[in-house]
């Protein structure tokens, strides 16, 4: 599916997916030796690069170790993880929607019973989270956090009083927290009921290696080791990744780049008429067409340019994303491709003045 549509599509801008490779080809070699061997079943090389990358990019995470880390073969297999070693079989978490929908998937895998909760696009409220946590007794919280696909942001104080105010589990996950400038790390040092997820997969390029990770508590990661698979990380992946962990200077130069990307990109869709921008801390925006009309010409008009962007006009999508894309950013120069092809749509169709 995914290599038809890069055959098909010149902007591939509907996955976050960084837009360039960053593996130098030239050492590609020499990095995946030994293939005949079992990788190391705890990954205690690339945990310890990972440790001192969160203690080098995220403030307040000076205490982090190796041993306060678990790997996984992708994010979502950490988040399944936290489900099968922390809960029972009938309990319950909650959801705060629109979110990211693995979650619920996550759920009906581990038979534990979700509790939704519907919120507005503009982001998650710390008071009515705590509310719903404390009526409903969930036992833990998933908090996309910058949110996809809204790119909201809950600030570390709000998670550390939503932790500090009920009993559940507060796992955040941080799979866009690199261009958020902001990481609730911090907080799992005065409460070991918050875990952070993370991934290699958006600001550092790697989506393809499945390199997810989870930050907590020492006595957390122990009950979770019993529940981990023991070779789930490739070798080729933990070697690439360890080798392009060893120069993080292109990824700090990216997420700077993306953050200007970024605000040029709000600074001009927030003049368009016709649209809602919603205020983004990851590496997309999100824009609601008012017009439906005006949805179906963006969308005709975009696939006639052979630009593929996140839709949301589906059964399956929450109802208040209806008439939503979402955008990735991966430049200027492409960003300015859908910005002219939206004008122009929407100026066919009179959308700019609400016709």
């Amino acid at each position: 599916m995914e290599e038809r549509l890069r055959s098909e599509y010149k902007w591939l801008l509907d996955v976050n997916e960084m837009a360039f490779d960053p593996i130098d080809e030239r050492r590609l070699i020499e990095t995946i030796k030994g293939v005949n061997r079992y990788p190391d079943s705890g990954g205690k090389t690339l945990r310890t690069k990972l440790a001192s990358l969160v203690r080098q990019t995220v403030k307040g995470a000076g205490w982090v170790e190796p041993d306060h880390l678990i790997l996984g073969n992708g994010s979502d297999e950490v988040l399944k993880l936290i489900l099968e070693g922390l809960l029972s079989q009938g309990d319950s978490i909650l959801i705060p929607e629109p979110t990211f929908s693995e979650y619920e998937r996550l759920a009906q895998i581990t038979r534990t019973n979700v509790v939704k909760m519907a919120f507005d696009l503009e982001g998650f409220d710390a008071c009515r989270l705590i509310e719903s946590i404390n009526r409903t007794k969930a036992k833990l919280i998933f908090l996309s956090n910058p949110n996809n696909p809204t790119g909201s942001f809950l600030s570390a104080q709000s998670i550390q009083r939503i932790a500090n105010e009920t009993e559940a589990l507060i796992v955040v996950d941080e799979a866009y927290g690199d261009f958020a400038g902001e990481s609730a790390i911090s907080c799992i040092k005065g409460n070991p009921r918050i875990i952070i997820v993370r991934t290699l997969s958006k600001a550092y390029g790697l989506a393809s290696l499945r390199i997810g990770f989870l930050i907590a508590d020492q006595a957390v990661v122990s009950k979770l080791i019993p529940y981990k698979m023991t070779y789930n990380i490739s070798g080729v992946s933990e070697s690439i990744a360890i080798d392009v962990l060893r120069d993080i200077g292109f990824a700090k130069g990216y997420i700077k780049t993306m953050e200007k990307v970024r605000q040029n990109a709000l600074d001009l869709l927030t003049k368009v008429k016709g649209i809602t921008v919603f205020p983004s801390r990851a590496n997309f925006v999100l824009i609601k067409i008012e017009s439906e009309r005006c949805y179906k010409t963006l969308y005709e008009s975009l696939e006639a340019a052979s630009m593929r962007v996140r839709w949301f006009n589906h059964l399956s999508d929450s109802e208040i994303l209806l008439g939503c894309v979402r955008l990735t950013l991966t430049s200027d120069e492409d960003f300015m491709v859908f910005y002219r092809i939206l004008i122009k749509s929407m100026e066919e169709e009179r959308c700019d003045s609400n016709v």
